[in-house]
């Protein structure tokens, strides 16, 4: 109780430090960055930002007001010139020129000679959920075409908008009564694909993850062990005690309970999988993994029958060893931001299957001890740090504290002895996002 005790107290504090890191200000912050963490040319390029519009063509001050302020967060960073917007619209109407939304490598070719502009960055809009906007902006190269940076953000709705047949005017309507028949299929054709986009997007935004993952450094710990019969004693040369230090053992005596604190143990790097999913903040893991633990030569205390405590010195290295297979385990995740750098904390609980075995210690019926035991496993504090390093990959490091709790019985009814791990693990993986 004293152990996890600490350990919440030790996350509690992991939380508000993080807490009181700062993020960007604000979204349109994040979108002009991202598109301003590429060379366009040399020196100081010169660009034109267009003004954005909806995915369905509807008539709105949205793209407008997303351009201004995107213009304003831009030229504070002092990277690159910006085309004043009202000369940006006087020139594109001289010269019958799309301004808005996505362009294509014609028109953005005609734009830089028209602007003499390096680049220039278009978008688009499309209403989610909650009263949000998801803008989806583009930095593209005049001289070429190519697509320099890419980035979206959700902002809060602030303006109104009207549809696309809201905007057609019944006399408009009455002059094209006649073509009625060559028109009717277009409005479908170009609606579907917004309606599958609008659905398949408008739910709640979820970053899941498949991560794998691999230990790197020590991965010592320690265990208490306690070996327990109600009805029988057990015997010295059971459990191969040499309790003198002489090399032989007592046999003529017996216990009913023997107890070792915090032995000191060596344990191997764990491996293993785990499937991730967050929302804007909270999410959570599943995961499967593999490691051990082995008492290590060591001088220690023992207790017999909880009273006379005495010296004792293990002379081997493989006195017990627990390999603990992780089988399932589910973790409750908070990260701090959904940006590029995006530290997390959480904690866990999982089941595991222990294989228990020594070389010394005998069992019922003869031989040396081999016994597989379930046993239930808390992570708490995890501390981590994801870092995305692509579209769909990201690189994670990971700290964790791991306690493992689970018994053994050595064949014998009335005997259940227990065995509780404790180790703190650093791990380095990799996640493939497939949403």
């Amino acid at each position: 109780m004293k152990k996890i005790t600490k350990y919440l107290l030790l996350l509690s504090g992991i939380v508000f430090a993080f807490s009181a890191t700062p993020v960007f200000a604000d979204e349109y912050d994040q979108l002009a960055r991202e598109l301003c963490s590429v060379t366009v040319s040399t020196g100081q390029p010169k660009i034109a930002i267009l003004p954005f519009s909806y995915v369905d063509k509807r008539k709105s001050d949205g793209g407008a007001i997303v351009s201004e302020r995107l213009t304003t967060r831009i030229v504070k960073l002092r990277k690159y010139q910006v085309i004043e917007r009202q000369l940006l619209e006087n020139l594109m109407q001289e010269q019958h020129l799309e301004t808005s939304g996505v362009v294509n490598a014609e028109t953005a070719k005609q734009i830089g000679k028209v602007l003499g502009v390096d680049a220039i960055v278009c978008g688009t809009l499309l209403d989610v959920e909650d009263g949000l906007v998801e803008v989806n902006a583009r930095l593209i190269k005049t001289e070429t075409a190519e697509v320099l940076a890419t980035s979206y953000i959700s902002v809060k709705k602030i303006w109104s908008d009207t549809s696309v047949m809201q905007q057609i005017s019944p006399p408009l309507q009455q002059q094209q009564q006649p073509q009625r028949v060559q028109q009717e299929e277009q409005p479908v054709q170009e609606e579907q694909p917004v309606r599958r986009a609008a659905y398949s997007r408008g739910g709640p935004k979820l970053d899941s993850y498949v991560d794998l993952f691999l230990g790197v450094g020590s991965n010592n710990g320690n265990m208490n062990l306690v070996f327990n019969n109600t009805s029988r004693v057990i015997s010295e040369s059971e459990l191969a005690l040499d309790f003198n230090g002489s090399g032989s053992v007592q046999s003529n005596f017996g216990y009913n309970k023997i107890t070792f604190d915090s032995l000191d143990t060596n344990g191997t790097s764990p491996i293993g999988a785990r499937i991730s999913g967050y929302g804007k903040h909270w999410g959570f893991g599943m995961e499967m993994s593999y490691y051990s633990q082995t008492v290590a030569k060591q001088s220690t205390k023992v207790a017999y029958n909880n009273f006379n405590q005495q010296s004792f010195s293990f002379f081997v290295n493989d006195y017990l060893k627990v390999s603990v297979f992780n089988l399932i385990s589910a973790d409750l995740l908070f990260r701090f931001t959904d940006k590029m750098i995006q530290p997390y904390v959480g904690a866990g609980i999982g089941m595991s299957l222990n294989s228990i075995s020594s070389p010394y210690i005998t069992q019922l019926g003869g031989g040396t001890l081999s016994e597989f035991s379930v046993g239930f496993l808390v992570r708490a504090p995890i501390l981590g740090v994801r870092v995305n390093v692509g579209d769909n990959t990201s690189l994670f490091i990971e700290r964790r504290s791991i306690m493992n709790y689970t018994s053994f019985t050595r064949g014998y009814t009335s005997e259940r002895d227990t065995i509780d791990l404790s180790t703190t693990q650093t791990i380095l993986g990799v996640g493939f996002k497939f949403n």
